[in-house]
């Protein structure tokens, strides 16, 4: 049994139709958006995702596309080969994969900005 004298749910009875779509709120996507270029080369660059087929919001962190790990250290494993790639390839990095996306690219950008001048 579930909470209190109502069963489990499993996944057979899920039905997506009963789900109010009114009540979910997305994300604003304004500061993602001012980083269009750079998010459609970093995230099949570094995460492996096609960017016309995810969702990023102004609050979506790159730890959002882990994916399933069994244990905590398979996903610390992967933020650090994340991380390294970052750092690699953009010359920034972050302390962890916490970050925001709109914050990573603010960065990467504000680096490029800055190799640029020298």
């Amino acid at each position: 049994m579930g909470r209190g004298d109502e069963p489990e749910m499993s996944k057979s009875d899920f039905d997506p139709d009963q789900i109010d779509l009114s009540n979910i709120t997305i994300a604003p996507q304004d500061g993602i958006d001012q980083f269009d270029a750079l998010a459609r080369e970093f995230l099949p660059a570094i995460l492996g995702h096609d960017f016309d087929e995810v969702m990023i919001t102004d609050e979506s962190s790159f730890s959002d596309f882990s994916g399933f790990r069994e244990t905590r250290e398979e996903f610390d494993a992967w933020e650090r080969k994340v991380l390294q790639r970052i750092e690699d390839r953009y010359g920034v990095r972050p302390t962890d994969s916490g970050i925001h996306l709109v914050d990573l690219f603010r960065d990467i950008e504000l680096h490029r900005r800055a190799s640029r001048r020298q």
